[in-house]
């Protein structure tokens, strides 16, 4: 089994993907990437992460049933939802919360927004339960 990364990102979206993990990676944290909830569930088999970046509408399994199944899994995970809504379907950010999201974003959203909410997850965390080695991470 790898060690544990800090933050799983899932995003279907390679560009923002990309952005994604390239902010937090500077930010000091150990990031790893998905391109949907299949691909995020079977990286969480060989690694754990502590946050849970997920986008809400994405093929194969999408965000809502990948924080379900997430939260019946590892129910430590924090989870954070990212959705820039549909215009057919409209915002599912409230029921991502109700499915077991921890906090949501609503895309566009700023590297520092994402930054903030990961630090104070990341906080609460360290709280409960530090990891053994765990890092200091700096807080914006």
């Amino acid at each position: 089994m790898e060690p544990d990364i800090d933050v799983l990102v899932v995003e279907d979206h390679a560009i923002l993907r990309d952005q994604l993990v390239t902010g937090l990676a500077r930010m000091g944290w150990t990031v790893r990437a998905a391109a949907n909830g299949r691909l995020a569930l079977k990286t969480m088999e060989t690694c754990k992460p502590r946050i849970l970046v997920t986008d809400i509408f994405m093929p194969d399994i999408e965000g809502l049933e990948l924080i379900r199944l997430t939260r019946n899994l590892c129910p430590a995970i924090k989870i954070i939802a990212i959705s820039g809504g549909s215009s057919v379907c409209g915002n599912f950010l409230p029921e991502a919360c109700r499915f077991g999201a921890n906090a949501a974003l609503q895309k566009p959203f700023t590297r520092a927004d994402l930054a903030e909410l990961v630090s104070a997850l990341m906080n609460e965390t360290d709280e409960s339960s530090p990891p053994p080695g765990a890092n200091q991470h700096p807080t914006i």
